[in-house]
């Protein structure tokens, strides 16, 4: 179980030791306790605060511009800027799993730029990746970071017609043990309307790493035989009127869906040479409004089954099962917009949802009558949530007021959060963001996520996760 930490705090605030100095050579004598003769005042009598309490720091939500993380919250916490702001990022598995540090992550992201320059799809390798080793006794004397190297960015990119408003890599991963999918492989959606699929081969060949199209699947893949040709030379572009932002791939089968603001959920079969076909049924049983995100099962049979989910602007949910004759209903999450939906990596029947309002919801698909978990402690509107591959009903949201909150979904009476004032799935809160747009869990490292905003890139590891 993660423990709680409440470390992002004020720089002027970090540390009270004036008020806190105890004279070694001074005798100090305590004051003599009352006796009390009836036992039922007891019950009046109020304990004196600790003495550590002033460290303790309940972020205020509304005024995150003016809060500085704390560094001593980090094991790793590095800024990358950028020329143009980038809307979108998603980690590309490349098959090794880190248990050492220094680490290399690869990521997608696409550009939103003015029209005097093309926007751009960038692969980017973040390397030599390590903590800061802050000295706890004391962080800003002299040598206190020891064997530190800053990490190292390195992109590659290539042109497209419009600015870049969602990207996909094609790989997946589950709890850090099996992987999937080809690391050459990705989808873009781009703000005329274009939907693309593309190869990075040379991208990764031109930055000295050659990838396979197919990362090492496990004996249990192999066995269950779940899992499809690997794709080659992934290429594809399909005109839409209007653009979207729901795009995922599924982690074992050639497939993927794609949602835009006209209602429109489409299904594409990829094939081993690398071409697209697009299955022509609408599959939204939206009544109206703009799909804003869409997400493939991540275990169990819903996986195996090719389950997907999609969320409206209309406030709903709804569930899409390949394999069933019956599709159920939408089901309603919110009175807002739903903008962002995910499913957990360790239980197929949880869904995670995030609306307009800032309101987070879990669901359990056997009964979608009424949420299991709902969260207001976000002050805007949900831009991004994704579950933690390496931990089970975990998850990180970013809101539009600048704030990253991560949450433990099944935790249910956290008594000492809801004293301060905070919900009790509370785990760690990242501010320092301008506007973050989306997030994503590094899964070759437990506890990595990379988040994207008006100013560049941002990859944090907190300290409790």
């Amino acid at each position: 179980m993660q423990r709680k930490y409440n470390f992002n705090e004020l720089s002027s605030e970090s540390s009270n030791e004036s008020e806190n100095t105890i004279l070694e050579e001074e005798a100090i004598e305590g004051e003599e306790i009352p006796v009390e003769d009836n036992i039922q005042m007891l019950e009046n009598l109020v304990a004196d605060a600790d003495e550590n309490q002033a460290e303790n720091f309940v972020p205020d939500m509304s005024n995150l511009a003016n809060l500085e993380p704390s560094r001593r919250a980090y094991c790793v916490y590095e800024k990358f800027s950028t020329d143009w702001p980038m809307l979108t990022i998603d980690c590309v598995n490349t098959g090794a799993h880190y248990e050492k540090e220094p680490h290399s992550f690869h990521f997608l992201s696409g550009t939103t730029t003015t029209s005097l320059e093309k926007p751009s799809i960038q692969l980017i390798r973040i390397a030599q990746i390590q903590s800061e080793q802050i000295d706890d006794d004391d962080s800003d004397a002299e040598g206190s970071v020891q064997d530190y190297l800053p990490p190292v960015l390195e992109r590659r990119l290539f042109d497209v017609n419009a600015n870049v408003l969602r990207v996909k890599s094609h790989t997946n991963f589950y709890n850090n043990q099996f992987q999937a999918g080809n690391p050459n492989a990705g989808a873009a959606w781009l703000e005329n309307g274009e939907l693309i699929f593309f190869n990075l081969f040379k991208e990764f060949k031109t930055m000295g790493t050659m990838m396979s199209n197919e990362l090492p699947q496990t004996s249990f893949l192999q066995n269950e035989q779940c899992y499809d040709t690997p794709v080659n030379n992934l290429q594809g572009s399909f005109k839409y009127d209007k653009p979207g932002y729901g795009l995922d791939f599924h982690s074992l089968k050639n497939l993927a869906v794609a949602g835009n603001q006209q209602n429109i959920l489409n299904a594409f079969k990829l094939t081993p040479s690398g071409q697209v076909m697009k299955d022509g049924q609408n599959y939204s049983r939206f009544n109206n409004g703009s799909i804003e995100d869409v997400k493939f099962a991540k275990t169990g049979a819903f996986l195996l089954n090719g389950v997907f989910a999609a969320c409206s602007t209309n406030g709903h949910v709804q569930i899409c099962d390949p394999k069933s004759n019956q599709q159920p209903e939408p089901f309603k999450v919110s009175h807002a917009d739903v903008n962002v939906i995910d499913f957990d990596y360790q239980n197929e029947h949880l869904i995670y949802a995030g609306d307009d309002i800032g309101q987070v919801f879990c669901f359990d698909l056997r009964n979608t009558s009424q949420f299991m978990t709902k969260i207001n402690y976000n002050q805007s509107a949900i831009t991004s949530l994704k579950a933690s591959p390496s931990s089970g009903c975990t998850i990180a949201v970013a809101d539009d007021n600048g704030a990253i909150v991560f949450y433990q979904m099944d935790e249910e009476n956290e008594t000492d959060l809801i004293k301060l004032g905070l919900p009790s799935q509370y785990l760690f809160l990242h501010c320092g963001n301008e506007e973050p747009r989306e997030i994503s869990w590094c899964g070759q490292a437990e506890g990595y996520l990379a988040t994207t905003d008006l100013n560049g890139i941002q990859l944090i590891k907190p300290v409790n996760l």
